[in-house]
């Protein structure tokens, strides 16, 4: 049993549960020093190296940060002639909280209370009120664009009913794990008290040991951290279901 001061400590991570590839590509990002480095000089061709059309505030979690990435969202709403049974551009209809950013060639729409997040991108003659339909990519993004269309045609006819709530993937929670061992090494923690935070006093007084698994799940988890960090959140930049 965990002690109530890493399950406290882990706590704070628990918001991670909740993002989407992008999301938690950008939590990896920021805890990148380079990216403070060049994010600190607004050095604008530094951007590419980052797979960013903008900076966004390396100090905002992926709760309030919105980091414009160069990639574009893999679902697209363009109009279509009058249709009875077409639906029409409503963002607010759907009664949730959309965040809208115009990168300069498309506008780009994400619902901040769905799960899991809808991301789309609105075609500029595309107007408020008009008929659309939803345009899928062809390739490995189709499969991700089609589940947004779902969960964007679900917002529209369910608008009052919240989100379901859905159990972890053993893959987010390696993702939790990973990022709070890498806060733990930024404040110069050890091997052993990453171990205490992840597994309590009581495991690691018990059974840590220089060979010991526990040991080898800290590594594995700093040495996956460090790779993500330092560029394999670029992974996660794609359109299909990617691990973490």
């Amino acid at each position: 049993m965990e002690e109530p001061g890493s399950v406290q400590a882990l706590a704070a991570y628990l918001y991670v549960l909740g993002l989407d590839d992008l999301a938690m590509a950008w939590e990896y990002l920021r805890r990148n020093p380079d990216y403070h480095h060049d994010w600190a000089k607004r050095d604008e061709r530094a951007l590419a190296r980052w797979m960013l059309n903008a900076f966004e505030d390396p100090g905002l979690d992926a709760r309030t940060a919105h980091p414009l990435w160069a990639i574009d969202p893999p679902l697209q709403l363009v109009p279509v002639p009058d249709d009875p049974e077409a639906p029409r551009l409503d963002l607010w209809k759907c009664g949730c909280d959309w965040h809208l950013t115009h990168d300069g060639r498309l506008l780009r729409a994400t619902v901040l209370a769905a799960t899991p997040t809808v991301r789309l991108a609105l075609c500029p003659r595309l107007g408020d009120g008009e008929c659309y339909a939803y345009r899928l990519p062809a390739g490995g993004g189709a499969s991700a664009a089609r589940r947004a269309a779902l969960d964007t045609a679900a917002l529209h006819e369910q608008p009052a009913c919240p989100a379901a709530v859905r159990p972890a993937r053993r893959a987010v929670l390696v993702s939790m794990h990973t990022l709070a061992v890498m806060d733990a090494l930024a404040c110069g923690a050890s091997e052993r008290d990453m171990g205490v935070l992840l597994f309590g006093c009581g495991r690691v007084a018990a059974e840590w040991s220089a060979e010991s698994a526990l040991r080898a799940q800290v590594r594995h988890l700093v040495k996956r951290g460090r790779q993500f960090v330092a560029g394999g959140y670029r992974k996660l930049l794609g359109t299909g279901d990617l691990r973490r």
